[in-house]
């Protein structure tokens, strides 16, 4: 993935329709331009990281020390399993505007 290499500055959409073998004309029709692009890759990143997660805690027990431990495990274990969508998470942070952040954050605490 281009942008977890690269950040949204670094990447371009030439680039980024390489590494996926369309033209960069498909990504601008599709996509309209980078940033709705990048906008769409971090939402994905965020509802596949939400439903891992909540998929693995157990409901019944909500509220105590064992789902806290759940949950902590499950985070660890996805980012750990999908490490590219570690670093567009980390990127996304360090390079996103605060309204960016902000939304990316009212997803997780719902």
């Amino acid at each position: 993935m281009v942008f977890a290499r690269r950040s949204f500055e670094g990447a371009t959409t030439r680039e980024i329709a390489q590494q996926a073998d369309v033209s960069s004309a498909l990504i601008h029709h599709h996509f309209k331009d980078k940033e709705t692009l990048w906008q769409l890759v971090g939402e994905r990143i965020a509802n596949d990281f939400l439903q891992a997660v909540t998929a693995a805690i157990n409901p019944e027990l909500h509220g105590s020390s064992e789902c806290v431990k759940q949950m902590f495990a499950a985070y660890l274990a996805y980012w750990r399993q999908h490490p590219r969508a570690l670093r567009f998470k980390l990127w996304r942070e360090l390079d996103a505007q605060t309204d960016e952040r902000q939304a990316g954050q009212s997803l997780i605490y719902q």
